[in-house]
């Protein structure tokens, strides 16, 4: 049991997803967080992530740690912990470290991305950067203005 508030509700017309433990309070970036465990109850290679840090005063996820694979290199699991920072009036996940581990002798590799800045063109519509308004728009079937960003190709 934990005093913090309900921040999302996830729910499934099968069975649960994951089991959850909170593990205590952690400090995280001079933030106090809640430190959540998740186990998959099915097919933990569809269901990857580990553990969430919320900040017990904002309720934003502060960090979030997953066991995955990189199709670049499939005989590695791969431990990734993916950092949110506030930038500007957004949360991002600005910093990301994996540690490859491979089967057998080859010894485990690091990776890091960390993004110290990010902007947003003016001409960029406010309802892309809520969710409500985003939903909206994509029921009525307006174009994401950022979908050619994702195309094959680009």
């Amino acid at each position: 049991l934990s005093d913090l508030k309900t921040i999302a509700v996830v729910s499934t017309r099968a069975r649960p997803v994951y089991t959850a433990k909170v593990r205590g309070a952690e400090t995280i970036d001079d933030h106090s967080t809640e430190h959540i465990e998740l186990t998959p109850v099915t097919d933990p290679s569809q269901h990857t992530l580990r553990d969430l840090w919320i900040d017990t005063s904002t309720y934003d996820v502060r960090r979030a740690d997953y066991i995955t694979h990189d199709p670049n290199f499939p005989d590695a699991t791969v431990y990734l912990t993916v950092n949110f920072v506030q930038v500007g009036p957004y949360w991002i996940a600005a910093r990301w470290v994996a540690i490859y581990h491979f089967l057998g002798a080859q010894p485990p590799f690091y990776r890091e991305l960390k993004l110290d800045k990010m902007r947003f063109p003016d001409t960029l519509p406010d309802w892309l950067f809520n969710q409500r308004g985003y939903e909206i728009h994509y029921m009525a079937g307006d174009q994401d203005p950022l979908a050619h960003l994702f195309d094959a190709g680009s």
